[in-house]
């Protein structure tokens, strides 16, 4: 009996998923093994490893045990040593080597007959051309020359775009390891694209990884400094290099969080949804792990906010359509009115939650009802929440149990 190596940093499912890539790596290499099989077992998996008619080992994992079940055709000191190098691979975190994964994003146009869309994108759609990448693990290549003309009075929609992206995933062999990866990092990245464009992104996971042909001339391209990060008003977007660097998995795990709301967010005809996924994108910013996190939630989402990005929360306050779009008169000196409207926005947040969404706007004269306008200041709100946390990532101490105890009077600080 065995145990795998886990960790804050390797949650058991990718540890056991690293481990079995390991292993069909190894007995490849030293059994020329080219099967492998797996079924579902009480508590566990079973693995088989080779032909099962033929020449196999048998492994029974269940949590972080690991054992040799059974032998066929093949020594049992040699299986046992394919397990410990897999075992002992998955605790150094090696990952091997990096199988490439190729797939396509479709930034979707502008769709005049969606009211809340049509004003989202009007203002703030962006087009993007040429090569951009997100750390060392993905490149985008948008394509080009696909702006041809303008509409009436200047205005020239984005058109559809289709992005081929290349995912380099680090793993042993091609597996459920690295597909998942791969999975992962493409419905990640495509809401990253959603906020970089301001246009819902459709996308696919990869099936398959490159040929070593086509995944050689992708390597060449990993570490081409000529290839900018992708980024939204001169401002990266990096969350799986910059961020990850400067913030750890913690701050990766919450711009997910962030970037995946706010992309639903965009395909939302619904305003009410969308206004509560906007608001969920900004609070997995801010929103503590512990217990504690859940009290003083509002009291946390006014003052986070108005620290995170005070020149955004304050350009919503002057906002014309501010006052209809959340029933917001201002009082008072600019410290309470920002704390104000920012109580008015997580009340329309909380307001459809426990009471259900209104209606879609469906004709013309809905493009400026408050509903819509909210969902457009809101928009802007999130984006430059999330930009602002990608550049100094933080998170919110208000209601720690020792620095802001129920009843302070004081807000605690970012």
């Amino acid at each position: 009996m065995h145990e795998l190596s886990t960790g804050d940093d390797l949650p058991l499912d990718a540890a056991a998923s690293l481990f079995d890539a390991w292993v069909v790596r190894l007995a490849s290499e030293e059994l020329r093994f080219t099967q492998y099989g797996a079924a579902p077992l009480l508590g566990g998996q079973r693995y088989t490893y080779g032909d099962a008619g033929g020449a196999h080992f048998v492994v029974v994992r269940s949590g972080i045990s690991v054992e040799l079940e059974s032998t066929s055709q093949v020594a049992g000191d040699i299986a046992e040593r394919i397990i410990l190098d897999a075992i002992a691979k998955v605790a150094a975190r090696d990952l091997g080597s990096t199988v490439v994964y190729v797939t396509e994003l479709t930034v979707r146009a502008l769709d005049l007959a969606d009211p809340p869309q049509f004003l989202r994108f009007f203002e703030r759609q962006i087009h993007i051309e040429g090569a951009r990448r997100l750390g060392r693990g993905v490149l985008l290549d948008f394509p080009k020359g696909l702006l041809r003309g303008a509409l009436p009075g200047g205005f020239q929609p984005a058109p559809v775009s289709v992005v081929t992206m290349t995912i380099f995933a680090d793993g042993p062999i091609e597996s459920d390891f690295t597909a998942r990866f791969a999975a992962a990092v493409t419905e990640t990245a495509a809401a990253v694209c959603a906020v970089a464009t301001g246009r819902a992104v459709e996308f696919h996971a990869p099936l398959f990884g490159e040929d070593e042909d086509e995944a050689r001339t992708a390597l060449r391209r990993r570490d081409d400094v000529s290839i900018l990060n992708l980024a939204r008003n001169g401002l990266t977007l990096d969350i799986f290099g910059y961020l990850l660097s400067v913030g750890g998995a913690d701050a990766l795990l919450r711009a997910r969080g962030s970037v995946l709301a706010y992309h639903a967010a965009l395909s939302q005809r619904t305003p009410d949804v969308a206004v509560m996924l906007l608001v969920s994108s900004i609070e997995a910013l801010i929103a503590p792990r512990p217990p504690w996190g859940r009290d003083k939630v509002t009291k946390r989402f006014t003052s986070s906010l108005a620290e995170l990005c005070p020149d955004a929360v304050d350009a919503v306050l002057v906002h014309e359509y501010t006052p209809g779009a959340f029933d917001f008169v201002p009082k008072g000196g600019v410290p309470r009115q920002r704390r104000e409207l920012l109580e008015a926005v997580y009340d329309a947040r909380s307001h459809p939650t426990h009471n259900g969404p209104g209606l879609s706007p469906l004709a013309m004269a809905d493009w400026a009802s408050a509903p819509t306008m909210r969902v457009v200041l809101l928009s802007n709100l999130a984006r430059a929440a999330l930009l602002a946390f990608i550049q100094a990532p933080r998170c919110s101490l208000i209601g720690h149990p020792e620095i802001d105890p129920p009843g302070s009077a004081t807000p605690a600080r970012l």
